[in-house]
């Protein structure tokens, strides 16, 4: 009858282990899930920032200034640029125009359409916000995924390996998204307003360091959640077990 005792109190001592394990990750992912959510709706208000931003350039209504007359402002001598070339949307392009030629930039009836490299500003604007909504998704299902673990006591379950494949999925899709859709305003703004009717120019458009990690934090995550697939049979079977 005493050598009975030793096995049953190991199970009794791993079992009392096993609670506090347990007790110790369902707190962790419960203040991850509102760590999550949290930056979720800070990355949402930063999102509207940017758009509030975006269109407080416009000095009239977004339809208004896309119809206005394309202007240059800068100079250039024998082919070489002189000064940074500016390009601008203006209601009236004769309106400010100075005694060299160059467009006054007291003027607010003007909207900057390229910078003095050729890129396209609304382009970045909005490919900072889709990058920032894209950031808040994400997010929100990472507080989902703590979620799950504090629900479940383990992270080994099929709807938290969803999640962390979905998650990853998410930061692809961002990256693309938003390169897509610069390049896109880019390109359009070059050939409605820079190039003769008929024709198509590419934009000017930088993929930034970003990308290259976003594309790789998109890839790991996809893959640690087919590891956590493999996760939830072992954890299955140690169920089955105790």
């Amino acid at each position: 009858m005493v050598t009975m005792k030793f096995p049953a109190m190991f199970a009794q001592e791993a079992s009392g282990h096993r609670d506090e394990a347990v007790g110790a990750l369902s707190t962790f992912a419960r203040w991850a899930a509102y760590a999550c959510a949290g930056a979720a709706v800070l990355c949402l208000v930063a999102a509207v920032l940017l758009v509030v931003s975006a269109l407080n350039r416009f000095p009239a209504a977004v339809p208004e200034v896309l119809s206005w007359v394309s202007v240059g402002e800068g100079a250039s001598f024998n082919g070489e640029v002189d000064h940074p070339v500016y390009g601008y949307l203006a209601r009236d392009p004769y309106r400010d125009v100075t005694d060299d030629g160059s467009v006054s930039t007291e003027s607010d009836d003007r909207y900057l359409l390229f910078d003095w490299d050729g890129s396209v500003p609304a382009a970045q604007e909005a490919a900072d916000v889709l990058t920032t909504l894209m950031g808040a998704f994400l997010l929100f299902q990472g507080a989902r995924f703590f979620r799950d673990i504090e629900r479940e006591g383990t992270p080994f379950t099929a709807a938290a390996a969803r999640r962390l494949k979905s998650a990853g999925l998410i930061a692809v899709f961002a990256v693309v998204l938003s390169n897509v859709v610069g390049w896109l305003i880019s390109s359009l703004a070059q050939t409605f307003y820079l190039t003769p009717v008929g024709m198509w120019k590419m934009g000017v458009w930088e993929i930034g360091a970003e990308t290259g990690w976003m594309l790789a934090l998109g890839m790991l995550l996809i893959a640690v959640g087919i590891a956590f697939d493999y996760g939830v049979v072992l954890q299955r079977q140690d169920d089955e077990l105790l």
